[in-house]
This record gives C-alpha cells, structure tokens and sequence, in this order.
C-alpha cells in the first residue's frame, strides 16, 4: 500500500489519504494540523497551479517562523498545508522544524501522488499550458 493515496472524489475534489506513521514528525505535524478542531483554522483547502503564489505563500510562513534552519543538515523547515495549496482563510501556514529526509519524501510522495490523477483529468483542457499542471482541486485530507 502506498503512503499517500489520492481519490477523485467528485468533479474537481479530490480525497488524499496519508499514512502518517510513514514521515516521522511531518506525518504527525499534517495530522495535528489538518484534523479536527485544526483544520477550521484553514476552511476549504486547493492546489494552486500558481508557482509565482506558492513561492510567496512559502516566504511569508518561513518569514513568520524566524531562525532558518542553515547549518542544520539533518533538520528543515515543513509548512502545513504546504505553499503547493491555497485555502479559505488565508492564515500563514503552521511551520515545524523536523527531518529534512522525512519532510522531503514527504513533500515529493505528495506531489507524485496527486499529479497523475489530476493531469488524467486536465488531458481535455484546449490550452496546453495547463495540462501538466495541478490545476484548481479541491483537496480533503485524510489521515490512517
């Protein structure tokens, strides 16, 4: 069984189910953030095709968070929901200092697991420059 499963739910919905015992500390970070009472915090939460957006989502949550984590090769920074989403709220993303392995298996397994099913669905798009793209999803989280 995969890690990170992706299901189409409906038109423009998808489900992503993540086995958070496969990324120690990031896996965990996701759940708390994203489950329960947390994920209010964010509202409805997509994927931004938007590249130029996410780099700006990504500067302003590790601008909040302070001290970089240069010099510590084992340790890197993870934002949750990470600068690849855009959400309702618009609130800075959650950052946790963790496993710079884990949180790049993590964040790589998650882009690997959603980029098919949604270019499977973008094939008819008339403009190409968006078929390769995550496009506008919607994403549920999911944690086993």
């Amino acid at each position: 069984m995969a890690n990170i499963m992706v299901d189409h739910l409906s038109p423009g919905v998808v489900q992503v189910t993540i086995r958070s015992a496969a990324y120690p500390q990031v896996g965990e970070h996701w759940r708390r953030v994203l489950s329960g009472n947390n994920a209010q915090r964010w509202g409805r939460i997509w994927t931004d095709p938007d590249a130029q957006a996410a780099d700006e989502r990504r500067a302003d949550a590790m601008w909040e968070e302070g001290q970089s984590t240069r010099g510590m090769p084992h340790a890197n920074r993870d934002e949750c929901p990470g600068a690849m989403f855009i959400w309702d709220t618009q609130e800075i993303s959650d950052v946790e200092v963790c496993c710079a392995s884990a949180n790049q298996a993590f964040g790589r397994d998650l882009y690997n697991a959603l980029r098919p099913l949604i270019r499977q669905q973008n094939k008819n798009y008339v403009d190409r420059r968006y078929r390769n793209r995550l496009s506008w999803w919607e994403v549920k989280f999911n944690f086993i």
